[in-house]
C-alpha cells in the first residue's frame, strides 16, 4: 500500500514481540517513563525504516516503527494521562477536535468513541506527519474524520512555518493556517499539542470556547518560548472565558485547580469550561 512517496512495510517479529513483551510487564513498570524511554529507544534501532500499520490503544494507525515515541504509541504507553482521559470523556456523538495530530494518535481514539454521530476534525501542518494522519484515518471504523493540512492561529490566512524548529515562527515557510472558530462552528473538546503558539490558537477557537469547548493544552519549555510567559497569558485569557485550570493525572481523573507555572511543566492541562458540564470526570 502506498500514498505518494510512502511506503507501508512489515514491523516483523521483533516489533511484535517487543509489544507483546511490554504490555505483559507489571503496570507499575509498564507506566515508567524512564523504562518506556530506555526500552524504545533501543528497540527503534532495530526496526525497519518506513511507515506501518500497527494496532495502539486507541485503534489501528500509522506509525514510524525507527521512531522511539511510535513505539511508546504501539506499546500503550504514550501520554497515558491523556489517553485515560480521552477514554473516559469522549461519547457517541461527541466533536473532537485534534490541533497538532501528528500521526492521529489521538485522531484514531475519538473517532472510535465518537462513532458514526460524531465528528473528529483533525488538523496538522507538517506534510510528512500529514501523510501519515492520512493512513491512520483510513484505519477508522466510522466515516467521521475530517483532514485539515494546516497550522492553527488566531486567523485564517498564511503563516511562516519553520520545519526545522518544528513550530511557527517569523523565518520560514509559507503555509496555510487556520482559526479554529473557521474550521466548525460547535466542539465538544479541543486538544492542542503544537509546541508553540498556543495563545494565538485559544484566541483562534474564542467563540468554540465560549459556547462550551472543553480545551486540553499540552504545555512543555521550548527553547523557542518562555513557558512562564505562556502560561500567565494563556491563564488570563481562559479565565476570561470562564474556563479553569486542571492538571489531568495518569489515570484520567483532574486534580485540583492550578495556579503556577512549576505545576503545569510537561503536563497536560484541561481548561474546564465551568458554563458547560463535563461528565465522568473526577
Amino acid at each position: 500500500m502506498t500514498s505518494d512517496n510512502y511506503v507501508l512495510c512489515d514491523v516483523g517479529w521483533i516489533f511484535r514481540l517487543s509489544a507483546t513483551l511490554y504490555r505483559l510487564l507489571p503496570r507499575v513498570l509498564r507506566n515508567s517513563a524512564k523504562i518506556a524511554h530506555y526500552a524504545s529507544v533501543n528497540v527503534a534501532k532495530l526496526m525497519p525504516s518506513g511507515r506501518a500499520i500497527v494496532n495502539t490503544a486507541g485503534g489501528k494507525m500509522c506509525i514510524t516503527p525507527r521512531h522511539p515515541a511510535d513505539l511508546q504509541r504501539a506499546w500503550g504507553v504514550w501520554e497515558i494521562d491523556l489517553q485515560s482521559f480521552i477514554k473516559k470523556t469522549l461519547k457517541n456523538g461527541h466533536v473532537f477536535i485534534d490541533c497538532g495530530a501528528h500521526r492521529g494518535t489521538y485522531t484514531i481514539m475519538a473517532s472510535n468513541l465518537v462513532g458514526s454521530s460524531g465528528k473528529v476534525i483533525s488538523i496538522e501542518p507538517f506534510q510528512d506527519h500529514f501523510e501519515c494522519l492520512k493512513f491512520t484515518a483510513e484505519q477508522s471504523l466510522y466515516d467521521n474524520i475530517s483532514l485539515v493540512n494546516a497550522a492553527c492561529g488566531s486567523t485564517s490566512g498564511r503563516a511562516m512555518f519553520s520545519e526545522q524548529e518544528r513550530h511557527i515562527d517569523e523565518i520560514g515557510i509559507s503555509v496555510e493556517c487556520v482559526a479554529l472558530d473557521d474550521v466548525v462552528s460547535k466542539a465538544d473538546f479541543i486538544k492542542i499539542d503544537t509546541d508553540g503558539r498556543e495563545l494565538d490558537i485559544l484566541k483562534g477557537a474564542k467563540k468554540l470556547i465560549q459556547n462550551g469547548a472543553q480545551t486540553i493544552v499540552e504545555f512543555s519549555d521550548f527553547q523557542y518560548q518562555s513557558l512562564d510567559v505562556l502560561w500567565r497569558d494563556a491563564h488570563t485569557f481562559m479565565a476570561e472565558l470562564g474556563c479553569r485550570p486542571y492538571v489531568i493525572r495518569k489515570d484520567g481523573s483532574l486534580g485540583p485547580e492550578v495556579y503556577t507555572v512549576d505545576e503545569i511543566k510537561d503536563r497536560h492541562v484541561l481548561f474546564r469550561n465551568v458554563n458547560s458540564p463535563l461528565e465522568n470526570v473526577v
